[in-house]
């Protein structure tokens, strides 16, 4: 009777273990990985402009360490000294000035942009100094200081930026120019290995901050296989007797066709990780 024992024993342990498994207080518990969102980057165009210089706000924001999904929304705010001061999208109109201190923008291929601008309110007003851009997705806060500076008292007139700065060699995209003391009429041309190419003026916003919306011409007799420079001259005041004339070099880059047939990563940011 005693050899019986050891094998009872065994069946004992074998009924408890096949028990406990069935046991509701013994199913494992399920893992909870909570949504981490991010904002890796907060970038302006200039940290420093000139008061009346519309500046591009780009926002990466991620989920898990990926780009958020497309349409994902990103909280923006500012705040400054000024009375006249706040986003935008696209390119202001002559008829319809409207800027606002906070903004809702959606991603695209987990970025967010929108123009940021500081005006004067009035000719006696001076609205040089800091504003705070805060950007918020969900719990995740980020912010920069941009520094609004006054702009030397001129009559010449100069381009400051480019926007897009890049583009196909087919031409049609809308490009705007941003400059000092633009007067109607203007001509705009996009010179490619010394042959300029006239651009289609669609809008001129004249004045000490104003800026020139033009669409890109086709830039036949060039390698489009190739990425190229571009230089981008204006000229103001044709035919009025106070032309004046100036030059952005290498400020529109072409791109050859294989990079504008689909998506095109132009940078990684951050460049390094875990």
């Amino acid at each position: 009777m005693k050899r019986f024992i050891p094998f009872l024993a065994l069946v004992a342990v074998v009924a408890m273990v096949g028990c406990s498994g069935d046991s509701p207080s013994a199913k494992p518990v399920p893992t909870v990985v909570p949504s981490a969102w991010g904002i890796t980057s907060l970038n302006v165009s200039d940290s420093s402009p000139f008061v009346g210089s519309p500046i591009l706000v780009e926002v990466e924001v991620t989920k898990d360490g990926s780009p958020v999904p497309d349409g994902t929304t990103v909280e923006l705010a500012s705040s400054g000294p000024g009375a006249f001061f706040g986003f935008f999208s696209g390119v202001l109109t002559k008829s319809d000035l409207v800027l606002n201190e906070d903004v809702s923008v959606l991603t695209e291929d987990g970025v967010a942009t929108v123009f940021f601008v500081v005006v004067p309110a009035d000719d006696n007003e001076n609205p040089s100094g800091n504003y705070l851009i805060q950007a918020r997705l969900n719990d995740v806060l980020s912010q920069v200081t941009v520094s609004y500076v006054d702009r030397p008292a001129t009559d010449t007139f100069q381009l400051l930026s480019v926007n897009p700065d890049r583009g196909p060699y087919t031409g049609g995209q809308v490009v705007t120019l941003f400059g000092v003391n633009i007067s109607a009429p203007v001509e705009v041309f996009f010179i490619v290995n010394g042959r300029p190419y006239e651009a289609s003026v669609i809008d001129v916003i004249e004045g000490i901050d104003g800026w020139i919306q033009v669409a890109t011409p086709p830039f036949s007799g060039q390698d489009w296989s190739i990425e190229q420079e571009a230089d981008v001259r204006a000229i103001v005041g044709v035919g009025t007797g106070n032309e004046q004339t100036d030059t952005l070099f290498d400020a529109y880059t072409l791109l050859p066709q294989s990079q504008t047939a689909g998506p095109v990563i132009f940078g990684v940011s951050p460049s390094s990780g875990r």
